[in-house]
């Protein structure tokens, strides 16, 4: 199971990065935010993503949350008792990699 959920994480993640405006992160070299985003069952998020931990610019942080929103739906893996590990999302999320 965890190989899958690190999979999903990452396919997650690799959609969020298609809908980021890097031009805020960009002179960052190499930033990291951590955010939380309740989903529902279709890959949606139940309210807006949140930062947990931030990048250390706003700018870059509010760039990934929209990215969050713009990526809707998100991929979940189809097996339902794999949903609760993804019910209350929190990924580190790196922009630029």
């Amino acid at each position: 199971q965890a190989k899958e959920i690190d999979l999903y994480k990452a396919r997650i993640s690799d959609k969020i990065k298609r809908y980021v405006n890097k031009e805020p992160c960009a002179a960052l070299g190499n930033p990291e935010i951590t955010f939380q985003a309740t989903l529902m069952p279709d890959g949606n998020t139940l309210d807006s993503p949140k930062v947990l931990r931030s990048s250390g610019n706003a700018a870059c942080d509010q760039a990934v949350l929209r990215a969050v929103l713009r990526a809707q739906p998100l991929p979940l893996p189809p097996d339902p008792a794999l949903f609760a590990r993804f019910r209350e999302l929190n990924l580190q999320f790196r922009p630029n990699e």
